[in-house]
């Protein structure tokens, strides 16, 4: 059984990262890596059937430009976690439906089943970076319960340090995928309404 933990970033990897802002992307090399884990427990509690302003995770950004966090994250309580990644894009809809409503909550959410607080799962994985959109999630809570909730999440990093690809001929050979590396866009691939309900 895959555990999940396979997908990590590890020390001599390439990766290609496209920045949809500048429409550009560049080959990274894996030099370091380095765990780190987070709780962040939600700052107010949240009503049965009420949905909770966006908590700002601003605690979980990188501080270097040389680096790229790959992150995880575990719930604790039935609350359903949506996610705005960039800030006011939402994540993990559809196309035609990008965003939970009153009458549908269940569209682009992740819960304490799809990733449990002890054993996050890579269905949430985000890629943090300094500058620009990409620095740390917002996220909101809904509470579909019968009672209050206070939402707890347990974040998992794997802190990366990288080193941009200079060399003419290792880019020949990772634009013609002689080399293997992992595609990364920023902020995923958003649905194409962004964020409209």
């Amino acid at each position: 059984m895959d555990d999940g933990y396979s997908k990590w970033l590890i020390e001599g990897y390439f990766i290609k990262l496209y920045d949809p802002a500048s429409q550009q992307y560049s080959y990274y090399w894996i030099a370091q890596r380095e765990k780190s884990e987070y709780v962040h427990t939600w700052s107010a509690t949240i009503a049965s059937g009420a949905e909770s302003g966006p908590e700002e995770i601003e605690n979980l950004k990188p501080l270097a430009l040389d680096r790229i966090y790959q992150t995880v994250f575990g719930i604790k309580t039935s609350c359903l976690i949506y996610i705005d990644f960039p800030q006011g894009t939402r994540r993990w809809g559809t196309d035609k439906k990008p965003k939970a409503s009153s009458s549908n909550r269940y569209i682009g959410w992740i819960d304490h089943k799809m990733s449990p607080f002890d054993y996050p799962t890579f269905i949430g994985e985000l890629f943090l970076t300094k500058g620009g959109s990409y620095e740390y999630p917002n996220l909101y809570a809904y509470n579909p319960s019968g009672r209050t909730l206070r939402p707890k999440l347990h974040f998992i990093q794997n802190r990366c340090d990288l080193d941009v690809v200079e060399d003419p001929e290792t880019i020949e050979k990772l634009d013609k995928k002689l080399i293997p590396y992992r595609f990364i866009t920023l902020g995923g691939i958003p649905a194409t309404r962004s964020g409209a309900g």
